[in-house]
């Protein structure tokens, strides 16, 4: 994770079990929380960007479902953003892992329709960290073989 660049402080207010559970974490990997909750929330902001406007995205979407048959039903209305797939059973549970290319909206609502379905998911974009600027409403345009994400002008 790229920490580079000015800081900014603020507070937060959470369960007191979660910050205990932080500091612990923190503790064991010999970091200090705010390096923690810096790489939280950039995954956090990967997973929802595609909230902030629409764009052309790709990437990799890995779910871990409960074993049912509907996440076939997702893969075949999904096949225009599904570039492939990879599947397997474990433990009761069903293993899944997209590699996705499309419009943002469709890969919301394909992350949408798999939660849906009881899965756990994540979208990993195939692009630089902290591109959050990319989505804002300012018309740019990116080389799309050098970042997963290209606003549309």
């Amino acid at each position: 994770m790229r920490r580079d660049g000015p800081k900014r402080r603020f507070g937060i207010s959470i369960r007191k079990s979660l910050a205990d559970e932080l500091d612990m974490l923190a503790s064991v990997m010999g970091v200090d929380r705010s390096v923690l909750v810096e790489e939280a929330i950039s995954w956090y902001l990967d997973d929802h960007r595609h909230l902030l406007g629409p764009h052309h995205c790709r990437g990799i979407i890995a779910a871990v479902c409960p074993d049912n048959r509907e996440v076939a039903d997702v893969v075949r209305r999904n096949r225009e953003i599904i570039l492939g797939h990879f599947h397997l059973h474990l433990d009761g549970l069903c293993i899944d892992i997209f590699s996705v290319s499309g419009e943002s909206e469709k890969i919301a609502r394909a992350l949408g329709s798999l939660k849906g379905l009881g899965c756990r998911t994540r979208f990993i974009p195939a692009e630089e960290e902290g591109r959050i600027e990319a989505h804002t409403s300012t018309p740019q345009r990116r080389d799309s073989s050098s970042t997963g994400c290209v606003e549309r002008d």
